[in-house]
């Protein structure tokens, strides 16, 4: 069974190790805080903050996934998305003959053969 200070100790280790420079958390039941902490420092270079419970952190590059995946699983959810049609079933754009037969699956796990990035 994990306790506050388990749970810290294996955060703290996973930090010390360079793994992630911070960690925020909190556990609950039924609505009442039983363990929290604030690890680390929310910013390292150029000077180091120590973590607090009120830090807000910039998801950055996270948000695209995080936001995209929660949306298509609300939509499959709902009947009005599937994983296995075609994007452009969804988007004329896609109804081009280079891109016509690439997936909703495809896009989410980046197998379409899109290219990553352009200048």
């Amino acid at each position: 069974m994990f306790s506050n200070k388990n749970l810290s100790t294996l955060l703290s280790e996973q930090i010390s190790a360079g793994d992630f420079p911070s960690a925020i958390y909190l556990v609950a039941k039924s609505g009442n805080a039983i363990f929290a902490d604030a690890l680390g420092h929310s910013v390292v270079d150029p000077y180091r903050i120590a973590n607090k419970f009120d830090t807000v952190y910039d998801l950055a590059s996270l948000t695209k996934p995080l936001v995209t995946g929660m949306l298509c699983a609300r939509r499959i959810e709902l009947g009005e998305l599937t994983l296995d049609s075609s994007v452009s079933h969804y988007l004329p754009e896609f109804e081009r003959t280079d891109k016509q037969m690439i997936t909703v699956r495809e896009l989410l796990t980046h197998t379409s053969g899109l290219p990553a990035w352009r200048p």
